[in-house]
């Protein structure tokens, strides 16, 4: 979540000069309601020798090209490696920082430079990126921490933006281990799963618990505490029975009935009404949330913090 600033609906601070005294000439007013055309910066991407790029009007991008997460000389585009086919759409190029020109001078005579722009991870506002060999995490300042680390030179599809969803009509799946090699033909040795990574901080990463096999413990455990429960309750009625004589007599031996036999009774007979309390509270605990199937307790595969 974010606050502070107001964010202005229509900002224009970026626009070229020259694009500006043209909408405030003669011509076309339109304000970009209903979806009209409307003036705002739009940057000027600085395309690299090996890219085509497709572009609107509105900051607006796809590139085909390689892999380039900045400038020419970034990631296995920018060290000449083949294989490395990539295509990038940018929604909002530099996002609210983007600037179509550089002022050199304002007087005596207004000196401007035309500002071309690499892709920046931070600052595009929206970005998908899908490379057949990338080091994907380094690239997008992902942590490389975690079970699983950063793998280099993989293929890789990244999307970043402010708010990401994904929707099923009928479902969504994340799946892991289908293929038996990777894109360079390497074969996979170990299974891998997936890392829930809240805040980038992978210090504290554990096992993601299992619904079933949470609730089949707590079953467990609920059972042992019934068996203790009843083990106490049994005691109870001994200590009672003993105390009043009642049906374990006193042996004849030791004397009188022990001091304290009145205060004994008392006391037993209150933890025998918490017991009974503590028995329904058992059962209605086990009835009410304890529903499942056994299992393991937690995934040997998926992480999160």
């Amino acid at each position: 979540m974010s606050g502070g600033t107001k964010i202005k609906a229509v900002d224009q601070s970026g626009v070229s000069r020259n694009r500006m005294r043209v909408k405030e000439g003669p011509g076309d007013k339109s304000t970009g309601a209903s979806n009209g055309r409307i003036v705002e910066p739009h940057g000027n991407y600085k395309q690299a020798p090996s890219e085509v790029i497709l572009q609107g009007e509105n900051n607006n991008f796809i590139i085909l090209g390689r892999d380039r997460p900045s400038d020419f000389n970034s990631g296995y585009g920018g060290k000449g490696h083949t294989h490395t086919s990539t295509i990038r759409f940018i929604a909002g190029l530099h996002g609210r920082k983007v600037k179509e020109e550089k002022l050199i001078k304002e007087k005596p005579n207004l000196q401007v430079e035309q500002l071309f722009l690499n892709p920046d991870p931070i600052l595009d506002a929206a970005t998908i990126y899908l490379s057949q060999k990338t080091d994907i995490d380094k690239n997008f300042h992902i942590n490389q921490g975690g079970r699983y680390g950063a793998p280099k030179g993989r293929s890789a599809f990244l999307a970043k933006a402010d708010c990401i969803r994904l929707v099923g009509r009928e479902g969504v799946k994340i799946v892991t281990g289908i293929d038996k090699k990777n894109s360079l033909l390497k074969p996979l040795t170990r299974p891998v799963g997936i890392e829930l990574i809240a805040n980038n901080d992978t210090s504290d990463m554990q096992p993601i618990a299992k619904g079933k096999s949470v609730v089949k413990a707590f079953e467990e455990v609920a059972e042992m505490l019934q068996q203790l429960s009843m083990i106490v309750e049994k005691q109870g009625i001994a200590i009672n029975a003993l105390a009043a004589s009642a049906v374990v007599p006193w042996p004849a031996n030791i004397g009188t009935l022990p001091v304290g036999a009145a205060t004994a009774i008392t006391f037993n007979t209150l933890s025998l009404s918490f017991i009974a309390t503590y028995q329904a509270n058992l059962a209605n605990f086990k009835e009410l949330r304890l529903k499942y199937d056994k299992n393991r307790l937690y995934s040997r595969y998926n992480m999160t913090n």
